[in-house]
């Protein structure tokens, strides 16, 4: 894949007018959600009440029609914006950077190709950690139903034969729990594992995600900085779980700009934005260190006689040598 010439490498100056326009945009975004999803939450509160209750919600079916363009929107518009913006910053940042071994491709730039790799890495990403568990979930929620709908026929059966019925259904309830619960364990480690994957994905955009989540797996615990890189990490998600809560149970959103009571309360929106910016894209710098420091490792970890067979070899070495036989 041929890489893009010096005078179009990515560089952070590219990304600063993105970075303008998130910090402009996503406010919008919340508010326009909240216009949204509130009414969707009461629906989805109330859609088991009967029709004639006067608690039960109902919404228009344009209202689906705008939940589904907003969230279209809000995909193409903030996600793949943030994406953008990280992209062009690991890319400058990996230009700086010599590569990890001689046996090793160069990070290269190739913004298209990164994107694409990127976007896919996350498809693949969120099916893996994700898809199983949501599969079991439904799985025993159909379980479930069926199992309280065969207890109400059996329930006139003789004593003896409900209490098997009642034993094997607690059986079966514990052994889908704990299968549940080994899922969702999975998952997460598999979440925690493949912190190195966004990196991969920008630097060899032509490796498929397969072998991306293997070289996560091989590289997960060689660098001794992975443990700091994993504590800013959870750090990281219990700042921005905190943070979620207060916006959903806490803190009415349309009173955002009000949280902080100065002459410019919008200025502060912006600061708390950029400062939460910045802390993730220094996220993103240090993966990208103890990833190439993970890098250095393995390949200095490799046998002698096994580097020797693909070290590029000197051409007048290879003469001398059959000069010599």
């Amino acid at each position: 894949m041929v890489s893009e010439t010096p005078s179009h490498q990515p560089s952070l100056s590219q990304a600063l007018p993105l970075m303008g326009l998130l910090l402009f945009i996503f406010p919008i975004a919340l508010l326009a959600g909240e216009s949204l999803f509130i009414p969707l939450s009461e629906f989805i509160r109330t859609v088991t009440l009967p029709a004639d209750s006067p608690f039960k919600v109902i919404l228009p079916y344009h209202f689906f029609i705008k939940l589904g363009c907003f969230s279209v929107l809000a995909f193409l518009g903030v996600f793949q914006l943030v994406q953008r913006i990280r992209l062009l910053c690991l890319q400058t940042w990996m230009a700086r950077l010599s590569q990890p071994d001689i046996l090793h491709v160069p990070y290269h730039a190739d913004t298209k190709a990164s994107m694409v790799s990127l976007l896919s890495w996350h498809l693949y990403r969120v099916w893996l950690v994700l898809g199983t568990p949501i599969i079991a979930s439904i799985v025993a929620s159909i379980l479930a139903v069926a199992g309280m709908y065969a207890f109400g026929l059996l329930i006139n059966i003789p004593a003896a034969l409900l209490s098997l019925f009642m034993i094997l259904g607690l059986f079966l309830l514990f052994t889908t729990g704990f299968v549940l619960m080994v899922l969702f364990a999975r998952g997460l480690w598999l979440g925690v594992i493949s912190a190195y994957g966004d990196i991969i994905a920008i630097a060899e955009p032509e490796l498929p995600s397969k072998v991306i989540i293997d070289r996560c797996v091989r590289l997960c615990g060689l660098s001794p900085w992975v443990i700091a890189l994993y504590t800013a990490y959870t750090v990281f998600a219990l700042f921005f779980g905190v943070l979620a809560w207060l916006f959903l149970a806490v803190v009415d959103i349309n009173d955002l700009f009000q949280l902080f009571q100065g002459r410019f309360p919008f200025l502060w929106v912006l600061l708390a934005e950029a400062g939460l910016l910045g802390f993730f894209l220094a996220l993103d710098y240090a993966t990208l260190q103890v990833y190439h420091h993970a890098m250095q490792l393995y390949y200095g970890n490799l046998p002698q006689a096994f580097r020797h067979r693909f070290l590029p070899v000197d051409p007048q070495v290879f003469f001398n040598r059959l000069t010599t036989v």
